[in-house]
This record gives structure tokens, sequence and C-alpha cells, in this order.
């Protein structure tokens, strides 16, 4: 938040040494322990794994609903107005019709992707 409003030489340094003498700020502040990175593994065939996520809003309200295949690296983007569970079906219907359904979709499990399956009808 400082940056943001000031600078001046060496801040950063005492920026840091501040904080590290700071009991209150060295007990709220979460340790941050290096975590091995976990491998992905590239599926045999395109389409077969696919990763979802939004990016937006962007300044005018709308969503971008991403879809990348995990063999390719390709991406689908599809324009949402918001990422509701019925804006998102809706997207990736489309995506699938044309590319097909892929095995597994993996997503941060976020709203619209956490809740219950639909039934079917």
């Amino acid at each position: 938040m400082l940056r943001a409003r000031y600078w001046f030489p060496g801040m950063n340094a005492v920026v840091e040494d501040i904080i590290g003498k700071c009991f209150e700020c060295q007990i709220t502040t979460k340790e941050h322990h290096n975590k091995r990175i976990k491998p992905s593994e590239i599926p045999l065939r395109a389409w077969n794994t696919v990763s979802i996520d939004f990016g937006g809003p962007y300044p005018d309200g709308h969503y971008n609903l991403v879809v990348i295949d995990k063999r390719t690296r390709y991406p689908e983007v599809e324009q949402v107005s918001s990422t509701t569970y019925t804006k998102t079906a809706e997207a990736l219907k489309k995506i699938f019709a044309t590319h097909g359904v892929p095995r597994r979709v993996d997503s941060d499990n976020g709203p619209p992707f956490n809740s219950r399956r639909p039934r079917c009808r």
C-alpha cells in the first residue's frame, strides 16, 4: 500500500526493517513455505483433460470463461456476462459442441464449479 502512494530511496529496506521488528506484524503474517511442485500429467490425447477458469471482471463488467486443453495448451475463450452456473453452462455447451466433451475438467472449485450435478430430466 505504501508503494502506491510514496517512494523514497531505500524504501524497501526501511519497510522490511520496520516490519521485521514489529511484533503484531510477525504474529499476523503467514509464513511462506516453499511447497513442492506437483507436476501434472500430460494427457495422451487432445481435449481429454481441460482446465477452466474465469478472467475478469473487465471494465465493462464482462468475464472471460477460459478453457485450456492440457495436452496442446489450446485455449478457448467465451465472453460471459456473469459467473453464474447458467451463464457458465451455456458457454461450456457452446465450447463442447465444437470440440466434444472432455473426459476430465479441472477447475479451482469456484462457485459455478462446486455445486452438485443438476438432475437430468
